[in-house]
């Protein structure tokens, strides 16, 4: 059996490590801090807990639970000093803290490591790879791009319920069957952690590079249109269905987005066409009409947005193309602004 350590112990990083740790892997949830580790460690005694919300799959196990969890802080300090190396770890960070925090454990990856990002937004794992050339480090390590589509939340109303993963909608994830260039592509490990992940009851596929770069670029676009107007109407995802006025900002903004991808990515045009991501977002809409967008959740929180990874990623790839994006980046700056309301609010 592989041994796992999951970057990011929110909603899709528990998910993972659950469904890892129920084959029989070695699974460590790598944390921000010690008390947050001695949480996990003294009161939910290394148990993970995973709720099926959705209907279509095992009705009759809603509630399953993994123990021997491990849980170790991401940052090594004086007193506890982890220094094992990690062999395949899983990041599921937000975006914005994606570089700190692998960074803060690069001493532990090696050669052999393989690193598989999840997360929403383009360009995260590009990032740290830029960072590491101009520190000129050794070596990267396998970096991996993955993408998921499965619903799933962390509830905040009770003590007990911050190892409690709700599965709220299971739909798919894919993972890249060649590392990214810039890293260390010939590498074993990759592909017994594409097997792991593939047995996992998650629908999880292996796919080409450039299947992947498809799925993060469709998955990018429907959460540039979906998340900033959802966060600024502040209701469930579904009321993007009932009224015409954001119907049609749905189909302004993919057409925007169609013309920006088909001038980046021409070889992806036909599969990018305006109708085309209009029916991809329309269906997610459905799909979660009762769900609230994760960039709804991050403001109700009072935390930072993914906007950069987003919206902002478009805006940029707009501009290299020598193309406005008027729509997109006004829903970026609005975000920007409530992100900014927020942040004075929590003060």
């Amino acid at each position: 059996m592989g041994r796992y350590h999951i970057l990011g112990a929110g909603a899709i990083g528990q998910l993972f490590a659950a469904h890892l740790r129920k084959q029989g892997h070695d699974v460590t949830l790598l944390m921000r801090s010690n008390k947050k580790v001695d949480v996990f460690n003294k009161l939910a005694k290394n148990i993970l807990h995973v709720t099926n919300i959705y209907a279509s799959q095992e009705p009759n196990k809603t509630i399953w639970s993994v123990n021997g969890v491990k849980a170790e802080t991401a940052q090594a300090n004086d007193q506890q000093n982890y220094t094992e190396p990690i062999e395949s770890l899983l990041v599921a960070t937000k975006t914005y803290s994606t570089l700190e925090a692998v960074e803060s454990i690069w001493s532990r990856l090696t050669k052999e490591s393989v690193v598989v990002f999840f997360g929403n937004g383009m360009g995260t794992a590009q990032r740290i790879i830029d960072s590491a050339k101009m520190k000129n480090l050794p070596y990267i390590p396998s970096f991996v791009l993955a993408t998921t589509s499965h619903g799933c939340l962390v509830p905040i109303d009770s003590n007990n319920s911050h190892f409690n993963v709700h599965h709220t909608g299971f739909s798919s994830a894919a993972i890249a069957s060649e590392a990214l260039p810039g890293t260390i592509i010939d590498n074993p490990r990759i592909g017994a952690t594409i097997k792991d992940l593939e047995s996992l009851n998650l629908n999880i596929k292996a796919m080409p590079p450039d299947e992947i770069e498809y799925s993060l670029l469709k998955k990018l676009a429907i959460n540039a249109v979906v998340n900033p107007i959802v966060a600024l109407v502040e209701y469930q995802n579904g009321i993007l269905l009932e009224s015409e006025n954001a119907f049609n900002m749905i189909q302004n903004l993919c057409q925007e987005i169609s013309s920006i991808y088909s001038s980046k990515y021409p070889k992806l045009a036909c599969r990018f066409k305006p109708e085309m991501l209009e029916d991809a977002v329309i269906s997610v809409i459905r799909d979660t009409k009762n769900n609230r967008a994760s960039m709804l959740q991050d403001i109700t929180k009072m935390q930072p947005t993914e906007i950069d990874a987003i919206n902002g990623f478009i805006c940029e790839m707009a501009k290299s193309a020598g193309l406005a994006a008027p729509l997109v980046t006004q829903l970026y700056h609005l975000i920007k602004i409530k992100e900014s309301k927020s942040h004075n609010k929590s003060k």
